[in-house]
């Protein structure tokens, strides 16, 4: 509906972060408080209920209409390339999700337990990452208002976050956790997910509704899975979840490098080298 649609879709996770930031507040409440979990659920129904009304004036802009702006010169590439890159964007749909399941649902406890943290940090580190999630899509979405390439954006967010999720796994160093959580949540849930997509649908504009339904089920198969995988791997040691986690964003990070070199971008090396830059000195605290 808007100009610049790539910024527009990272705008929406904005919100997203928002509600993931504000949800554990009122569930920390209603159980500070002895009150009923359910209406953590009312809560849901009534912004259903508010969803409604707000949708109901929305005009959308005609179908099928081809974006001006392109995609790292998407139309040089050759169709063996473009088939490429859109297999590998499509996976990655799959791996970007798996890799914020996994860190959310396994971080405290891995904290408490392996790095010996208390509860109150181990929780803390949680927070990190939403607060970084939230500074990652304000930048991201200012990023693709001045234009910067999706590409260039994708590889750089996920080798700073496969720097922080290895950090993450084999420091027990505190500041050092910290950083890294803060810095993980910022370049793994800053909003390339919906960068990703919307790539996608620069490179197939007339398809949106089909290009949607496929990457988001790739993200549904990570929602199912990985919750098995780590529920298997947590038997043998909350290590080996953590480990995995590192496996799936270096799997990322390879899948976004794939397709910045399929669609021509002559700027992979030095996203790259510019993220590692970044990523060690952020670690290292400097």
């Amino acid at each position: 509906m808007g100009g610049n649609s790539s910024a527009s879709n990272v705008f929406i996770k904005a919100f997203a972060s928002l509600g993931e930031f504000i949800l554990p507040l009122l569930i920390a409440t209603l159980e500070a408080r002895a009150l009923w979990y359910g209406w953590s659920f009312m809560l849901a129904v009534l912004l259903l209920i508010v969803n409604l009304f707000l949708l109901q004036g929305i005009k959308f802009p005609a179908k099928n209409q081809d974006l001006t702006s392109s995609a790292d010169d998407r139309g040089q590439a050759t169709r063996g390339k473009r088939l490429l890159a859109t297999i590998s964007l499509a996976v990655y749909g799959y791996t970007t999700m798996a890799l914020m399941i996994l860190f959310t649902q396994w971080i405290t406890l891995f904290a408490k337990q392996e790095l010996g943290y208390s509860s109150l940090m181990a929780h803390a580190l949680l927070s990190l990452y939403s607060i970084g999630s939230i500074s990652g899509v304000l930048v991201i979405f200012v990023l693709l208002k001045v234009r910067i390439a999706e590409t260039r954006i994708l590889v750089i967010m996920n080798v700073l976050s496969l720097i922080a999720v290895l950090t993450i796994s084999n420091s027990s160093v505190l500041w050092v956790s910290s950083i890294a959580a803060f810095v993980f949540g910022f370049s793994a849930a800053g909003g390339v997910l919906q960068v990703a997509l919307n790539l996608l649908l620069k490179m197939f504009p007339r398809h949106k509704g089909v290009i949607t339904g496929t990457y988001f089920t790739f993200g549904s198969i990570a929602t199912f899975t990985v919750p098995i995988v780590t529920g298997w791997l947590s038997k043998i040691d909350l290590h080996a979840v953590m480990n995995f986690d590192v496996l799936i964003g270096l799997a990322g990070t390879g899948l976004v490098i794939i397709t910045a070199a399929a669609l021509g971008s002559g700027k992979v090396m030095n996203a790259i080298t510019s993220a590692l830059h970044i990523g060690i000195s952020t670690t290292d605290g400097k």
